[in-house]
Order: structure tokens, then sequence, then C-alpha cells
């Protein structure tokens, strides 16, 4: 029959196989694969690597940022001079060029005002018990015309007021009259001078407490107990004071009457020069009166006679 020509015998088990199996797709099986393996990396991570992280939140501080704006210190420009024009303002703590520049600022005692390095006015500070007063003080010297000021320092409220005023303030240290100049000494009117380094060649007269050359010139005027007389610095000896013998506690007794009989004892001796530590101004005026020369001098008697 044609029927078995059709079915071959031989190739009938092999292909009847084949018949009842399916192949099984590739990809699927690599997807699954891989995700098997994200998660086991997900779980590495949970695992190990997410209890070291910090998620504290980090605060940034700026505070030592160079480009951070904080409050501007103000100062006072230091200066070595008073070489400034118009009124200048100086802080004090006396009221003469010889005290020191304030620092003490609203607080100084005083303050002086010079133009031209010249003291035109001395004003004491009538805010020195205020707290706070940088407003009255600058409005002081407002009033009279400060254009500059002179301070050994200064709060920042102070120099704040300053600036906001117009009033230029230097720092300076030291004597006031170390930048304006220091005053002469006054000139020496009196008769009976300093004793320097003057002649006391003739009769020479020194009063002292005591009879001997190496006592100390008296400091008791014209009531010295004794004088010790040289003559060309040669020691003649001692003589007493008979002015001393006169008791001001005697209502009856005057000054005036001890310098007059001192005056009558110098020219009863003859004594040309008359040294004591110090003269009364009216006895100036009679040794004056009577020519007689005198100078004012301290120490031991025989240091003068060399």
């Amino acid at each position: 029959m044609e029927i078995d020509r059709d079915i071959p015998i031989g190739n009938s088990k092999t292909n009847l196989s084949n018949a009842g199996k399916k192949s099984i797709p590739k990809k699927p099986i690599f997807i699954g694969i891989g995700i098997i393996i994200i998660i086991a990396i997900i779980a590495l991570l949970v695992m190990f690597v997410l209890p070291t992280l910090d998620f504290t939140p980090v605060i940034v501080d700026d505070t030592n940022d160079d480009t951070s704006t904080g409050p501007v210190e103000l100062i006072c420009e230091k200066r070595l001079n008073l070489n400034l024009g118009g009124v200048v303002a100086v802080f004090a703590n006396g009221e003469t060029k010889n005290t020191l520049i304030s620092g003490k600022g609203t607080k100084t005692p005083y303050i002086q005002l010079y133009e031209n390095k010249v003291l035109i006015e001395t004003i004491t500070n009538p805010y020195i018990d205020t707290n706070d007063a940088e407003d009255e003080i600058v409005a002081l010297l407002k009033e009279k015309n400060v254009s500059n000021v002179s301070l050994a320092g200064a709060s920042q409220e102070l120099i704040k007021e300053f600036n906001e005023n117009n009033l230029k303030c230097y720092e300076m240290g030291g004597e006031i009259a170390a930048f304006v100049g220091y005053d002469l000494p006054p000139e020496d009117i009196s008769y009976c001078k300093k004793y320097e380094d003057q002649n006391l060649m003739g009769k020479v007269a020194l009063g002292s407490q005591k009879e001997i050359d190496f006592s100390l010139i008296s400091g008791k005027g014209p009531q010295a107990k004794n004088l010790l007389i040289y003559e060309d610095k040669n020691f003649i000896g001692p003589i007493s004071n008979t002015a001393s013998d006169i008791n001001l506690e005697d209502p009856t007794n005057a000054l005036d009457d001890v310098e007059n009989d001192f005056i009558s004892l110098i020219q009863t001796e003859g004594i040309e020069i008359i040294i004591l530590a110090s003269f009364g101004e009216t006895l100036e005026t009679k040794l004056n009166d009577n020519n007689i020369i005198c100078y004012e001098a301290g120490g031991e008697i025989k240091s003068f006679m060399k």
C-alpha cells in the first residue's frame, strides 16, 4: 500500500521525540540572573556600606571666611607732632603744658586748646562725671571751633562721634610740651639771686645755727642764730646774730624789728655779702636799699669757701 511508503520506518523514533519538545528562550534567563545579581548587590550595600554613612547635617562655619564683613574697628591716626592747622584740642591730665596727654576719653580732667602750638585756653571738663558723654564733649569742641583732636586713647563711641562731626583725631602720648614747646623758666626778678658761682671775695657772712663751718646754711632768714664770717674766703669766725634774740611771740615785737636789727648788725660788722637759705620780700628790699649784696643758697657752708 502506498500509505506504508509515505511513513518511513527507520526515522520514526527520532521524529516523534523532537516533535514533542519546545526550545527554551535564552533572554528571560539572562534577565532573571541580572535581577538576582542586582538584588545581591543591594543587600550587600545595605548590610555593609549603609551603616558607615553619616547623615548628620553639615553646618558651614563662615566666621573665618575672608570674604565675610565683620565690624570695622575705628582708630585715631598715630602722630608725632602737632603741626596742624586750626584749633587743636588736646585731652590733658593737668592744666599746664608739662602735663601728660590723657587717655581717659570723656573722663579727661582738662581739654587744652592750641592754635599754631600756642595755648589759647584750658577748659575744665564739665562732663567728667557724666556717663556716655560723647555727644556733649564733641558739641563742646565744635563750639570752640576745634578741627583736630589729640589724645592718648579713645573709645569706639567717641571716635565715631569725631568722624561723624568731621573732627580728625590723632593718637599721641607723653608730655604736651614735647609737641608744642616747653615754657621758659620765669625770670628771677628778686634782688637776692640764687647763688651759682659768683665771686665771694671780700667780707662774706653766711647764716648758720651752729658756730662751725661744717654746718648748713640757715633757713631761718634774719633770725639765723649765728653769722659765720669769711674774709677773701678765709674763715674769720662766727658772730652771734642779735636779731635772733628778738621774740616774735611777744606782741610788742614785729618782723620789721628783726629785719632792722639784722641790717644794722651787717652794717656794723662791715659785711659786704650776706648768704641765707631764704629771704623775705621786705628784707630783700632793705638789703637793696642799703647796697648789701645777698644770695640764696643751701648746703654745707664750707663748700662755698673752697
